[in-house]
């Protein structure tokens, strides 16, 4: 029985109808902008500001309109992965005329050259004008300036942007679990990312093995 459109939540059914209830409600990416780069602070000053958002908003915006993030784009990464490049190019093939991913990290998407998509994906991001600069980070955030530092030292640059993506890190969405989890009639579970953010091949294991073993 595959029901979809419906949101679940701890009123939605009757626990008491079921042997074995699997939460695999997955994780959403935090905007707050903490970073292991800078552990002295808990996020970026002026990360709570209206055109500062994390990456899913950001690519459910771009998949509905790239124009909705504002002609001057600065994503920051952390993840190393290929969606917050695969958002790039989203935002460069619908006209976005200045499209800048930045990382603390040694190489942009170092991830993409482990899985052999970084020779096919970077021509194109340079194609399409989009600049990629690594061992930067964000210092704060005031108004559409962004003041962006070298990791290593020198002077500082300050940019003008519309829309600042924060690619950073997960969170477990576990308010389903956590509300049910106490619930002695039935044998309750949380699985993948709603346990902890991991790489895809880590949950769909876990997904597997937890179908087997019941």
């Amino acid at each position: 029985d595959i029901r979809l459109g419906n949101e679940v939540v701890s009123t939605s059914f009757d626990l008491s109808d079921w042997d074995v209830v699997a939460v695999a409600t997955g994780a959403r990416w935090s905007g707050i902008g903490y970073s292991p780069y800078r552990p002295e602070r808990e996020g970026i000053p002026g990360a709570e500001q209206g055109n500062v958002i994390d990456l899913g908003t950001a690519i459910r915006l771009a998949v509905a309109d790239p124009s909705s993030l504002g002609s001057r784009v600065l994503i920051l990464d952390e993840t190393a992965g290929y969606l917050p490049l695969g958002l790039a190019e989203l935002l460069a093939d619908g006209g976005i005329e200045s499209i800048e991913v930045v990382t603390p990290q040694l190489l942009v998407g170092e991830d993409t050259m482990k899985s052999l998509d970084m020779v096919y994906l970077f021509p194109r991001l340079a194609d399409k004008g989009v600049a990629l600069t690594s061992q930067h980070f964000v210092e704060k955030i005031d108004g559409n300036d962004v003041e962006l530092y070298d990791v290593w030292g020198g002077p500082r640059r300050e940019i003008n942007v519309d829309t600042l993506v924060l690619s950073q890190f997960k969170e477990p969405n576990d308010a389903l679990f956590q509300s049910i989890r106490h619930n002695s009639s039935v044998d309750i579970h949380r699985i993948g990312d709603c346990v902890a953010p991991r790489k895809p091949a880590a949950v769909i294991y876990e997904g597997e093995q937890f179908g087997r073993e019941i």
